[in-house]
């Protein structure tokens, strides 16, 4: 587990710094109007991504986890191809309906959008990648089940757009969407085969060790079942995942919608900055949450309540000094690496450090939730945070523009952290946040 977590956590910030990297590189190539659009279209082909995945990531790495486990490799080509299926429909038809609605929406002071075709067909085979990614993961292969969606397809896609300007060739909105529609099918292909690999290796491990004629049955009752009715499992998790993946994008969406492209391009650069900001909170979630699944399993309550004050006392932290950084330097920092042309983004680039600490002082409020069995409630606090959040940014975005609209994502945020934390302590007898204590329970 320990070399696991390092090896996630290295791909990660590797990752982080190819997808920072890039973004610098298209902000100054493409220009504020540009890469308004561009970072327009590729948060709305992330919405749909994880729309048409259907949240069946963790279910896959949940059944094909233990199907693995019992040498079940039959079932486990079954099940694949069943999920395969799901969301490849799923994602042909959100692809339809992204190039119906652009072809519909004039885009903000200049007509129609470049580049969404392109975008739909590069979410088609992003939904793919990263449904194999989860299959790799719950057949065992850690690694190769995280590289492409962390560092894999962040690194290819900055080689190759370096190499264009090395080579002196033109980079616009069309070709920059090109790119990473080339780096996802070929993450897709080189995924597609590693997935076979391992599920020939299995299968060939299963027949060797099972006595010659005694094949199992492709089908029975159970995986018939698990067919038919895994949907029931999933739509939950992926009503999660995309409120998850809206909290992120809604802000960038509404202004691409009442502003001008530039502004787009402003706060898209903001988003940038922010996802290196929220980079401890996310680490400090992917590597302490096997260790808040087992405190919780095993009933130890001092423990976690101990590991959960801890993470939030040092994110916190992290989250105040990186916002007294932004309030000194900030401004000079982002014309620095971006550009003067980007000088605006300073301030939305603040209040969204300024939520993001606010998010941070909950800790493993949400994880916290999904870990310990809690995901109908954190259904729930998701759609009222996202309800209230909308409203907000709307009302304040038509009077106060980008600002405004900041000001939504930061009351969303916060009402992520602060539902999951009163959850926590009311539900499961521990607090996420360090200035909060469970509700003791009356006794009779």
């Amino acid at each position: 587990m320990f070399g696991a977590s390092m090896a996630s956590l290295a791909m990660r910030i590797a990752g982080m710094g190819s997808t920072f990297g890039l973004g610098v590189v298209l902000a100054r190539v493409l220009g504020p109007r540009d890469y308004g659009i561009y970072g327009l279209v590729i948060s709305i082909v992330a919405l749909t991504m994880n729309i048409a995945l259907l949240g069946i990531p963790q279910l896959a790495v949940r059944e094909l986890a233990v199907l693995s486990s019992r040498g079940q490799w039959q079932r486990v080509n079954a099940l694949w191809h069943s999920f395969a299926r799901a969301t490849l429909i799923a994602s042909l038809a959100t692809a339809a309906v992204t190039i119906i609605v652009a072809a519909i929406v004039p885009a903000p002071d200049h007509g129609r959008l470049p580049g969404w075709a392109t975008g739909a067909v590069l979410g088609i085979f992003l939904t793919r990648s990263s449904l194999q990614a989860a299959a790799l993961r719950g057949l065992g292969a850690l690694s190769r089940g995280q590289f492409m969606d962390l560092c894999g397809r962040p690194f290819a896609a900055l080689a190759v757009c370096a190499l264009c300007l090395l080579l002196h060739m033109k980079l616009d909105v069309n070709h920059a969407l090109s790119i990473q529609l080339l780096v996802a099918a070929v993450a897709a292909l080189v995924s597609g085969h590693w997935l076979r690999q391992v599920v020939a290796v299995g299968a060939s491990a299963d027949r060797m060790k099972a006595p010659h004629g005694s094949a199992q049955p492709l089908r029975d009752a159970t995986l018939d079942r698990v067919q038919t009715q895994w949907w029931r499992a999933s739509l939950p998790l992926g009503l999660v995942d995309i409120m998850r993946q809206l909290d992120g994008t809604y802000g960038l969406i509404l202004i691409g919608t009442m502003a001008v492209a530039t502004d787009v391009g402003v706060y898209r650069v903001a988003l940038s900055c922010i996802a290196l900001v929220a980079m401890p909170t996310n680490i400090a979630h992917v590597v302490m949450a096997p260790g808040v699944a087992k405190l919780y399993r095993k009933g130890d309550k001092a423990a976690l309540q101990k590991l959960l004050t801890s993470v939030s006392l040092a994110i916190s932290a992290l989250s105040l000094a990186m916002l007294g950084g932004l309030v000194i330097i900030g401004k000079f920092a982002v014309m620095l690496v971006f550009g003067g042309a980007y000088a605006q983004a300073w301030v939305p680039l603040v209040l969204l450090c300024a939520g993001q600490m606010l998010y941070s002082l909950f800790g493993m409020g949400p994880i916290l939730l999904a870990m310990c069995g809690e995901e109908r409630a954190l259904t729930a606090i998701y759609a009222i945070s996202l309800t209230c959040g909308i409203l907000l940014a709307l009302l304040l975005g038509h009077a106060f523009g980008m600002v405004g609209v900041v000001g939504g994502q930061m009351l969303s945020g916060f009402m992520v952290g602060c539902l999951s934390d009163a959850r926590a302590r009311a539900k499961l007898g521990v607090a996420s946040a360090f200035f909060t204590r469970a509700v003791r329970p009356a006794v009779v």
